[in-house]
């Protein structure tokens, strides 16, 4: 079984870095000037990619968390025409200073 990477969006974890990741993809997404509903769709499918992309910024909205899998935050970067290491760069150059030492020392 090939092996999985899930990165966790937890409701109540306000610093964690997917909250970080999700609310940095977010940004770019309305300064791209794509709609939220498009970039959904371009890396959820068309069928419900707007809502699963509000699932995923919002999960409080949904009633249970969000997964997204790394696959899909790949396919933001490539929605957002940014290769993937650059934009976990991105998000980790601008992640709370506390929350990186606090990582390094777990």
């Amino acid at each position: 079984e090939p092996f999985s990477v899930y990165v966790y969006f937890m409701e109540n974890t306000t610093h964690s870095f997917g909250r970080h990741f999700v609310s940095v993809v977010a940004a770019r997404v309305e300064a791209s000037g794509i709609s939220h509903s498009e970039f959904g769709r371009r890396v959820f499918g068309a069928s419900d990619g707007g809502r699963t992309w509000r699932a995923v910024r919002d999960p409080k909205g949904s009633g249970k968390p969000r997964v997204l899998l790394l696959d899909e935050a790949y396919a933001m970067a490539r929605a957002l025409d940014m290769d993937f290491p650059s934009l976990i760069w991105t998000v980790f150059q601008s992640f709370p200073q506390e929350e990186k030492e606090q990582k390094k020392g777990s």
